[in-house]
C-alpha cells in the first residue's frame, strides 16, 4: 500500500530545493561580478601603463629634436617657475594646436593660459580619476640627482646609474597640481611610502597601482593596496 507524503513535508522539502538554488545563483552571481571588476580593473591599469609609455615615448622624440630631455620647468625672469614640462611636450603628444594657444610671455596660470586649463591632454589624466578634474595624474620626481633637477635640462649620458633605474615619470592620485602648473613631487618633500594619506607620494586610487616609468622604458606597479 503506497503511503503518501504529508503535505508540510513535500513542501517544505520544495522550500529546501529552492534555497539551495538560490544559494547556487547567489554564488554564481558573485563569481561573475568578480570576473567582471576584475577585468575592468585590467583594462583600466593597461590604459594607465599606456599613457604612461606615450609620455616615456614623447620624452625621447624632444630628447632626439633637441638634444636634452624638458626641464621640469622654465622661469621667468625673476626665477620663478612659470611654464612646465608637461606643456613644453605638448607637440610630441598630438597636441600642437594646444601649444600654439598657449603663451610664453605670461606665467602657466595668466589670462590667456588660464583658459586653457579645462583642456587637460588625456595623457595627464588617468581613467580611474574624476573625469572633471583639472589636475594632473603624471608628474616627474623633482630635485638634486634625479632627472628633473630643475629648470636645467639632462641629456641621457648623464644617468650614471643607467636608464633603468633611472624614475622618468610617476602616477598620483588627488595631486591638486594643475596640469599646466611647473610643480611635481619634490624629492626632498615627498613621502617615499606609495599611497601615503599624509604627505604627497607616488600614489593610485586603483586597486592596483600606481605606475612609475623609467627612462629605459620599463614600467613598474607597487603592489596592490
Amino acid at each position: 500500500m503506497k503511503t503518501e507524503v504529508p503535505f508540510f513535508r513535500r513542501r517544505g522539502f520544495r522550500w529546501c530545493y529552492r534555497g539551495i538554488v538560490v544559494a547556487i545563483l547567489v554564488v554564481a552571481a558573485g563569481l561573475l561580478w568578480s570576473a567582471i571588476r576584475e577585468a575592468r580593473d585590467a583594462a583600466i591599469a593597461c590604459s594607465s601603463q599606456s599613457r604612461l609609455n606615450q609620455l616615456h615615448l614623447a620624452m625621447c622624440n624632444y630628447h632626439d629634436a633637441y638634444g636634452c630631455f624638458p626641464p621640469a620647468y622654465l622661469v621667468d625672469e625673476d626665477g620663478v617657475p612659470a611654464h612646465s614640462w608637461r606643456v613644453l611636450i605638448l607637440p610630441f603628444i598630438e597636441e600642437k594646436e594646444r601649444y600654439s594657444q598657449y603663451r610664453f610671455d605670461e606665467p602657466w596660470n595668466g589670462p590667456n593660459n588660464r583658459r586653457l586649463a579645462s583642456q587637460i591632454p588625456h595623457h595627464f589624466h588617468m581613467p580611474n580619476e574624476p573625469d572633471d578634474s583639472l589636475d594632473t595624474n603624471i608628474v616627474a620626481i623633482v630635485g638634486p640627482e634625479t632627472a628633473f633637477p630643475g629648470s636645467s635640462s639632462v641629456t641621457i649620458a648623464d644617468f650614471a646609474d643607467g636608464l633603468d633605474n633611472t624614475i622618468l615619470l610617476a602616477e598620483i592620485t588627488g595631486s591638486g597640481i594643475c596640469w599646466m602648473e611647473p610643480r611635481d613631487l619634490q624629492v626632498d618633500q615627498m613621502s617615499f611610502k606609495i599611497n601615503d594619506p599624509e604627505r604627497p607620494s607616488i600614489s593610485s586610487s586603483r586597486r592596483y597601482g600606481p605606475y612609475v616609468i623609467f627612462f629605459g622604458n620599463r614600467s613598474r606597479v607597487s603592489e596592490p593596496f
